[in-house]
């Protein structure tokens, strides 16, 4: 029961917005109602008069023939004429809608393929592998936390001045008994080798022309 009751209280924002209450769609339909009932009357009347019209006044019949034709020729312009201008908008309308829709279809098209792609990339092999190597390098660079910038620069310039202070000629020398020597491959047909004979340049004059000839 007490449900029904709020149903009854109920009023739709959607309605109050757009001012849609029932009681303006009864009012407007009471409305056209009433419109109808007085074209009807009116034509009944004319249907009426007409004839009596035209057997006492025939004249002022006519005048009364020719203002209904002139008007029913106007009224009959004017919707032709908006009928045409509202048949170019819905063209255009159409026209809109279709390049509306292929670009639906391509985007469509594009999202296909965009998560045809996704499926192929392995993201949950990915995301297990940098899970591993979160675990693995979790205790490392816990360890690394406390370990700033300067000491890392520190000890880089500290093996730099010990690499420098190193005798490098002793180093070769002891190393060069254990390092293979390549031979060095010759290439005889090597086109870029070759020494291109420069030919003489000649120098080529043209003849003058027949206004300053002999």
């Amino acid at each position: 029961m007490e449900i029904e009751g709020e149903s009854q209280n109920f009023e739709d924002p959607l309605f109050e917005e757009l001012d849609l209450q029932p009681s303006n769609f009864e009012s407007e339909k009471k409305r056209t109602e009433q419109l109808r009932y007085g074209l009807l009357t009116f034509t009944l009347i004319l249907m009426i008069i007409g004839p009596a019209l035209q057997y006492y006044y025939a004249d002022m019949f006519l005048y009364i023939l020719a203002a209904g034709i002139a008007f029913t020729i106007g009224t009959n312009l004017t919707i032709g004429i908006l009928s045409i201008r509202i048949e170019d908008k819905a063209d255009l309308m159409e026209a809109r809608m279709v390049d509306l829709l292929e670009q639906l279809s391509t985007s469509t098209d594009q999202l296909s393929e965009f998560n045809e792609v996704l499926g192929r990339v392995p993201i949950h092999t990915m995301v297990e592998s940098i899970e591993s190597a979160r675990d693995e390098l979790g205790p490392a660079l816990t360890n690394m936390q406390d370990v700033g910038w300067g000491e890392i620069t520190d000890a880089i310039q500290t093996t730099l001045r010990w690499v420098d202070r190193l005798d490098m000629d002793k180093i070769q020398g002891m190393v060069q008994p254990f390092v293979l020597d390549v031979p060095s491959v010759q290439i005889l047909d090597d086109p870029f080798g070759v020494e291109v004979e420069v030919k003489e340049e000649v120098d080529f004059f043209p003849p003058p022309p027949p206004s300053h000839r002999g």
